[in-house]
């Protein structure tokens, strides 16, 4: 019974050792694991940050460009009345013109007309002159008689 008992013995010590190694094995496999974990959850945490500046950037980013587009649709707006009103004035000023087209045609037409009565004044008054001094002539003539 003591050579069994040397037996179980010896395989229980070997066992031991086996399970020691074993164990020293798992704790190192475990503390390499966990620095491995503690590694990626730094890596993570890096990330999220880069992450998170990135998403700050982008927003500060669209937030300039929407205030860039708003600013744009207001100058849009206001280049749009402002057309509105210049193409107002625009008709308004042709409309004016017109009625100036118009008056300086109906001053035309009437300055002919006075033209023609002046003309007609003249010869009228040419007539008065060459018939007065006719007149005067026969008077003179007359008197000397």
């Amino acid at each position: 019974m003591t050579s069994q008992y040397e037996a179980i013995k010896t395989t229980l010590h070997e066992s031991q050792s086996k399970l020691t190694e074993t164990e020293g094995r798992l704790s190192a496999m475990a503390e390499e694991s966990n620095m491995e974990s503690q590694k990626i959850d730094k890596e993570k945490q890096d990330l999220n940050q880069e992450i998170n500046t990135l998403t700050q950037e982008r927003d500060g980013i669209l937030s300039t460009k929407e205030e860039e587009i708003e600013k744009f649709h207001a100058q849009i707006d206001e280049m749009a009345q402002k057309e509105k009103r210049v193409t107002f004035e625009l008709q308004s000023l042709k409309e004016e013109n017109n009625a100036f087209v118009e008056d300086i045609s109906s001053y035309e037409e009437l300055n002919k007309q006075l033209q023609i009565q002046v003309d007609e004044l003249t010869k009228g008054n040419d007539e008065l002159s060459s018939s007065k001094h006719s007149t005067d002539h026969t008077c003179k003539k007359l008197e000397e008689q």
